[in-house]
């Protein structure tokens, strides 16, 4: 019986595409399959089909084949203009620490050498005093490094 099995799954899965496909009992009565009758007795012409089988997947016509490749250059699209979105983004947030950068050097520069004020509600100037003007520097200079490391 399982030469039966055995002999039916060669033939159903082999590569080689033939046009008739014999069977017979020999004389021990196993089933016998082969391309070619047997030299004597009865067999009996096996209705197979020659036509390889399809995969699992299955196949495309051109109209599905050119959906499919029309869905991927839109996806490849959609991601090559979110990353030049990121870039544009990371770009103009280095150019702002850069220019916050520039702004905070220039007002140190400045309130090393003169007197730093606020002005008031009428626009008079309020001096403040030396700790003041010392506590405001190292503030700076602590926004310097925030805004200046990453050039």
């Amino acid at each position: 019986m399982a030469k039966l099995f055995l002999g039916i799954i060669i033939v159903l899965n082999s590569s080689i595409i033939h046009a008739q496909i014999y069977q017979w009992i020999d004389e021990h009565g196993n089933a016998q399959f082969s391309d070619e009758p047997p030299k004597q007795g009865t067999f009996k012409t096996l209705d197979i089909s020659t036509t390889p089988r399809s995969s699992s997947t299955p196949s495309l016509n051109n109209d599905d084949i050119k959906l499919r490749k029309q869905k991927q250059i839109q996806v490849f699209e959609q991601e090559r203009l979110e990353k030049n979105q990121k870039q544009r983004e990371l770009a103009q947030k280095q150019q702002e620490l850069h220019n916050e950068c520039l702004r905070a050097t220039d007002y140190l520069d400045t309130i090393q050498t003169a007197k730093v004020y606020d002005l008031n509600n009428k626009g008079e100037r309020i001096y403040k005093s030396e700790q003041q003007r010392v506590d405001e520097i190292k503030r700076v200079e602590r926004a310097i490094k925030l805004y200046c490391s990453t050039n």
